[in-house]
């Protein structure tokens, strides 16, 4: 039993349509062809199709196209009338050159603090006190310091910014995978979770936080990768107090975009009004996550930020 597909089958393709531009400038297309299919000995309608491109293939010349249904009718005894219909691979509109869909939450978060980022009254994160004379300028930058000497703090609004990457892969490309097969790339995944990358998006430090893989209906493998991202670096003027020479010099402070800062807050003695009061003692940041430089790589993401 066999079906006969050829170039000569081909009767025509009746349905043209152009349906817009994708990302990367590609222009798209849904297209209808209409196939003389032959049948030998008792093959069916069946065989025609099996016998035909699958669905999820790419059409032969219109490669952003791909087959998402095929119909067979009886023509005669030995052929039948296939009907092919391609449409543009699934978000291939949304796609980059490279297959890839990225898509930003621009959003913030809840934060709670303890101190502003600089003493004064000019420029942004600041602190006055009244009256000006006052033991307030001893409190440094803490908030909401008490008559009980703690420091009470407040919740501000950070940005909490997300990217999500998605890709896809064609089965019958599992070499094409990062690692090369699916057991490789899954632990490479797994590699990368929490680890800081500085190359994904310029001039900011990303964390993998989270992987959706799984296989689709379209006959691919599909990633989803999910990505916290901070500005990276910042450079802090911090006002801590010398107790050498018992007054408050600025310190400068490095903190990458995934950094913890925190400062100590101490009593001292104010020498001009032999006050007790508050000021910075010392400040610190720690580095919890590892890095990477492979990330990119890892994933198998070519593309880069919008």
């Amino acid at each position: 039993m066999a079906a006969t597909w050829d170039s000569s089958a081909l009767l025509d393709s009746y349905g043209i349509e152009q349906i817009g531009a994708g990302a990367s400038g590609t222009t798209h297309y849904r297209i209808t062809e209409r196939w003389r299919v032959g049948l030998t000995g008792n093959s069916t309608a069946k065989d025609a199709l099996d016998a035909g491109p699958a669905i999820g293939d790419a059409h032969g010349t219109v490669i952003t196209s791909e087959l998402i249904s095929s119909t067979a009718s009886y023509a005669s005894d030995q052929n039948v009338m296939v009907t092919l219909v391609y449409e543009p691979e699934p978000d291939s509109l949304l796609k980059n050159a490279y297959g890839e869909i990225w898509q930003w939450d621009l959003a913030t978060a809840e934060q709670h603090i303890t101190h502003v980022e600089r003493a004064g009254t000019s420029g942004p994160q600041t602190q006055s006190h009244y009256p000006s004379s006052g033991a307030g300028h001893y409190l440094g930058r803490a908030i909401g310091v008490s008559d009980s000497d703690t420091v009470d703090g407040c919740d501000i609004y950070r940005p909490a910014v997300t990217l999500r990457i998605t890709k896809e892969w064609k089965f019958g490309s599992e070499g094409t995978l990062p690692g090369g097969s699916i057991s490789a790339w899954i632990n490479k995944i797994l590699a990368n979770i929490a680890k800081i990358d500085d190359d994904l998006v310029v001039g900011s430090s990303t964390i993998l936080i989270g992987a959706t893989v799984s296989r689709t209906e379209k006959r691919r493998y599909r990633a989803e990768y999910v990505f916290a991202v901070a500005h990276d670096p910042l450079t802090e003027g911090i006002e801590v107090y010398d107790n050498a020479t018992q007054t408050e010099v600025t310190q400068t402070v490095y903190v990458n975009g995934w950094d913890y800062k925190w400062l100590r807050s101490a009593k001292k003695i104010d020498i001009a009004t032999d006050e007790i009061v508050t000021v910075i003692a010392d400040a610190h940041v720690a580095r919890p996550y590892d890095t990477t430089d492979t990330l990119k790589e890892d994933l198998g993401i070519m593309g880069s930020a919008l």
